[in-house]
């Protein structure tokens, strides 16, 4: 087997579902979350989605994920909570506030929490890479640009 076959094995190998790193979503809108989902799916991670911070607590107490991307504002407990509690359980996990309606004030306070950035939707969908590699993610695989990802095949 050439070099060059074994490295496209490899990759192909790394892009199967069960091996894909995963990215918790907590938002309780339901496209935001399916947006999200197909744009980090593309970039090679595998998207775990939730409608709110208690069912995000669930999931990070039964499986591991190298990121989460929660919404400030949701249902019960809120984003900024739900940092709260992952960092007293001792979690380190990047963690990337969004907001619809971001504010200084609200950015603040998460970075104080221990949020690796604080940002509003709008920016964090145009250049949802780059928003990944600031928070300590790298791509996990192939990175697909933004046309590809919002053009029907």
């Amino acid at each position: 087997m050439s070099a060059v076959a074994a490295v496209e094995e490899w990759a192909d190998r790394w892009h199967d579902e069960d091996e894909r790193p995963r990215i918790l979503v907590v938002d309780d809108y339901e496209g935001m979350r399916i947006l999200l989902g197909v744009m980090l799916h593309r970039l090679g991670y595998e998207p775990i989605a939730v409608a709110d911070a208690e069912d995000g607590l669930r999931v990070l107490s039964e499986v591991s994920v190298v990121g989460v991307l929660s919404d400030l504002e949701l249902p019960g407990m809120d984003g900024l909570e739900l940092l709260r509690w992952l960092r007293a359980w001792g979690d380190r996990v990047p963690f990337v506030l969004m907001s619809a309606e971001p504010s200084a004030a609200t950015a603040g306070s998460a970075v104080e929490s221990g949020a690796a950035l604080a940002l509003g939707k709008p920016e964090l969908i145009e250049s949802l890479p780059r928003v990944l590699e600031r928070a300590g993610l790298r791509a996990a695989g192939r990175y697909s640009p933004w046309p590809q990802i919002v053009s029907p095949r």
